[in-house]
């Protein structure tokens, strides 16, 4: 049932809300570096909070995640990795949040080969865009992948 979904959302959405902001009270941490990542659901929320947090994310990172709904807010650098083979979070659900990003941050279809299965997006006029895809492994983690690819494209922003 999509409704639960939206509610358990909205609850995730405070919680992480209350989250950021005591981590501020308490750390000083660099607002303008929040970063989001995640696997599988914790991809579908990662992609949520690039949608409903993007005035407060500088990017986003998603592994074999999808679902992205409601209105967003701002804009973030996002990364994603996604298997052809993935029968959980099918590959379909990751494109489309890829294209929703894409066209918010009014990239053109236009890539550079990053290798390993990445391109990232040209053109880009917000923020970039990375899509990293594999076949044959379904629905993983990608601990042997992502953590470095991942690392490097936050380490890289502006």
């Amino acid at each position: 049932n999509n409704d639960w979904v939206i509610r358990t959302r909205a609850h995730d959405l405070a919680l992480f809300d209350a989250m950021l902001d005591a981590i501020s009270m308490r750390y000083c941490i660099d607002r303008d570096r929040v970063l989001s990542y995640g696997f599988s659901n914790g991809g579908n929320f990662t992609s949520y909070l690039a949608c409903r947090r993007g005035n407060v994310l500088r990017a986003s990172a998603a592994v074999a995640g999808g679902f992205w709904s409601g209105k967003c807010k701002g804009n973030v650098a996002a990364w994603f990795v996604h298997d052809t083979d993935d029968k959980t979070v099918p590959i379909a659900q990751g494109r489309e949040v890829r294209d929703r990003m894409l066209a918010r941050s009014g990239c053109s279809t236009d890539t550079v080969n990053e290798g390993e299965g990445c391109v990232r997006y040209i053109g880009c006029k917000a923020n970039p865009v990375v899509w990293c895809q594999s076949s044959g492994i379904g629905h993983s983690p990608r601990d042997d992948f992502a953590p470095t690819r991942v690392w490097k494209f936050f380490s890289e922003l502006p």
